[in-house]
C-alpha cells in the first residue's frame, strides 16, 4: 500500500481554508472513495492539483439541478482537458450537460478530495492522496440544445427555486452551495 502526504504547498493551501462542509463518495467500492470538503475561498491552489471545475448555475432566483445515472446535485462540470483554460473548461462542461452558456462566472470555493484507499494502479500519484475541484457560480444565458452532450451520463438538468432544490438534493456539500448561491442571487 503506497501513501503519500500533500506536498508542502498544497498543505499550506488546505491549512488556510475555513471547510464549511464534508462528505464522503465511494465510486468503487473498497477501491475508490474520497472525503469531500468544501471551501469557499477565491483564491487558486496549486495548479497541478486541480482536476476539474464545477459550476452553480444560477437563473433568476432558480438554481440549476443536474440529475445523474447515482443523484442529483447542484455542481455539474467536469475534467480539464489538455490546454484548456479553467473558463473553457467550465463553458464546455456546462453545456454539454446542461445545454446552456454562461456569463458573469466567478470563483466561489473549492472541493477538496482526499483519498480514502490506497493509490489505484491507474491513478496519477500527483493526485494523490488529495485533488482539487474549483467551484465557480455563473449566470445561465441561453438554452442551446446542440451543446448538449449525450454520453448517457447526466439524465437531466433542471432549474429549481432554491428551496425546490434543498428539498431535492442531498448532502451537506450541495446545500452549503444552494444556499450561497441563494445569498448572491437576492443582492
Amino acid at each position: 500500500m503506497r501513501v503519500l502526504e500533500p506536498d508542502m504547498e498544497l498543505q499550506e493551501y488546505i491549512d488556510g481554508l475555513d471547510f464549511v462542509s464534508s462528505e464522503q463518495a465511494i465510486w468503487e467500492p473498497g477501491k475508490v472513495g474520497f472525503e469531500i470538503r468544501a471551501a469557499f475561498t477565491q483564491s487558486l491552489p496549486p495548479i497541478s492539483t486541480v482536476t476539474s471545475v464545477r459550476c452553480v448555475l444560477i437563473q433568476s432566483d432558480n438554481i440549476m439541478t443536474v440529475t445523474d445515472p447515482e443523484r442529483i446535485h447542484v455542481l455539474p462540470g467536469g475534467r480539464i482537458e489538455e490546454g484548456e483554460s479553467y473558463m473553457e473548461t467550465l463553458r464546455r462542461e456546462i453545456g454539454e450537460e446542461t445545454g446552456y452558456t454562461i456569463a458573469n462566472s466567478r470563483m466561489i470555493g473549492i472541493l477538496l478530495f482526499k483519498h480514502l484507499f490506497s493509490i489505484p494502479e491507474s491513478w496519477n500519484p500527483k493526485h494523490y492522496p488529495y485533488f482539487v475541484n474549483l467551484v465557480f457560480c455563473a449566470d445561465a444565458i441561453d438554452y442551446d440544445a446542440s451543446l448538449l452532450e449525450d454520453d448517457g451520463y447526466e439524465i437531466e438538468s433542471n432549474f429549481l427555486s432554491f428551496k425546490a432544490a434543498k428539498a431535492k438534493v442531498s448532502g451537506p456539500l450541495n446545500h452549503e452551495f444552494i444556499d450561497y448561491a441563494n445569498s448572491v442571487s437576492n443582492k
